[in-house]
């Protein structure tokens, strides 16, 4: 089916740059949602919006839901806003499930303002590793909602179910460091030394474990076949060292975790990779996003008759992301 993409919003340059090489240039750009031009943006069939996580993260000592001191947690007041003012088909939302753990008070009012603007709504935690087909622990809250008008069934039918993973290997471009190599820092350094002698007391050839160490992280643990969640600053410092690679993540592995092909994507050539790992990290995982869409599309009548999930499919994703 055809579809244009009509609006986007972010307050990132690269993001619009991005936005733009890959939906054409006459996308209708705004910097920021605290704005009457946000709030008069066109109508759009499907909204789709994943606001600021920071505010809401279960990983912050500091996170203030929406009393966050940037502002960055009275986002959900201008998307329902956006919402009334325009009353699209259908809408789907995505943040970290701090939002449910930590401020289930702002989650509640956001799906009672929903309903109470004509929608049906549905919500569910969902991990990329379960439901979207790559190797990467991503647990995230997406929420639906669908005007009641064009309603064609149950909206808790939407949510696809398990299914198998690639494993880490498969998103993984071929190249490795040298023997011997390790990350720059001294603090990942170590922790990732760490790690190596135990696979040596274990007996093990590390060139063939599937597994990644934090080396970013306080604890520097290892995670086998998957990585775990692809944070902004993660991803802004190369994700996750490789075992077997002998080195970080580059942008292309990065971009398979989330369940992006990097050859379909066009405008990252003058990126950085530090700016491009930013990006992703703040990104939903393509192939759940894809799933939910085969679901959502004939059920709020803009398609007629079911859609084939391409994602549950055999190989999809060794033939889509790899």
């Amino acid at each position: 089916m055809k579809v244009r993409h009509v609006f986007a919003c972010d307050i990132l340059l690269e993001s619009e740059v991005i936005t733009r090489a890959n939906f054409g240039p006459d996308i209708h750009w705004f910097p920021t949602v605290f704005s009457t031009e946000f709030l008069s943006a066109p109508y759009v069939d499907c909204f789709c919006a994943g606001f600021p996580c920071q505010p809401f993260s279960s990983m912050s000592t500091t996170a203030m839901g929406e009393d966050d001191p940037a502002g960055r947690g009275t986002v959900t007041s201008y998307l329902l806003q956006y919402v009334l003012n325009r009353k699209p088909r259908m809408c789907l939302f995505e943040n970290v499930t701090g939002l449910l753990t930590k401020f289930p008070e702002t989650l509640l009012r956001f799906l009672t303002a929903l309903m109470d603007a004509g929608y049906n709504v549905s919500w569910k935690t969902l991990n990329s590793h379960q439901v979207g087909a790559v190797p990467q622990t991503r647990n995230r809250i997406y929420i639906v909602a669908v005007l009641k008008s064009f309603m064609t069934g149950c909206i808790g039918s939407i949510w696809p179910s398990a299914i198998p993973p690639l494993p880490l290997h498969a998103i993984l471009d071929p190249h490795r460091d040298p023997p011997g190599a390790l990350p720059s820092g001294h603090g990942g350094r170590m922790k990732v030394l760490r790690v190596l002698n135990m696979i040596t007391r274990l007996n093990m050839n590390p060139s063939r474990i599937d597994a990644v160490v934090d080396a970013g992280s306080i604890q520097g643990r290892m995670t086998s076949g998957r990585i775990p969640c692809l944070t902004r600053t993660r991803a802004s410092g190369g994700g996750f060292w490789i075992i077997s690679h002998r080195r970080m993540m580059t942008p292309a592995e990065m971009m398979r975790s989330q369940g992006l092909r990097p050859t379909d994507v066009c405008g990252t050539e003058h990126m950085s990779a530090r700016t491009l790992g930013s990006m992703l990290g703040n990104s939903f995982t393509c192939t759940v996003v894809v799933r939910l869409f085969c679901k959502l599309l004939p059920l709020s009548g803009l398609v007629s008759g079911p859609l084939h999930d391409p994602v549950a499919r055999e190989s999809y994703s060794v033939r889509r992301i790899v």
